[in-house]
């Protein structure tokens, strides 16, 4: 499809605007075979120029915020440096990681 095609070229130049709609293209399979995760990625890409229709794409889709993963990290360090029950299974794996190379507490 020719407006894929050109969406695409403009996507890859960083353009926000087309960025988005080829994320919304992604999403909902129209020209390209369906793929959320590129659509998700998409949307970041144009979300982080502003783009303020990615930004509402994120939130519909339930993807975490910038802000909140930020806060998400900022409780989960606290917890393990306080050696707190830490819940966040992700979480878990990366303070495991630290704690095998001797990087517990600073």
């Amino acid at each position: 499809m020719p407006a894929v095609n050109a969406g695409v070229m403009a996507a890859n130049q960083g353009d926000a605007v087309a960025q988005y709609n080829l994320g919304v293209c992604y999403y909902n399979g129209e020209g390209v075979t369906q793929n959320k995760t590129e659509a998700a990625r998409l949307f970041r890409l144009a979300a982080a120029q502003g783009d303020e229709d990615a930004k509402k794409a994120l939130k519909r889709l339930g993807l975490l915020t910038c802000e909140k993963l930020h806060r998400h990290y900022r409780k989960q360090i606290i917890n393990f440096i306080t050696d707190k029950k830490r819940g966040c299974r992700c979480c878990n794996l990366f303070f495991a990681t630290l704690r095998r190379h001797g990087l517990e507490q600073a």
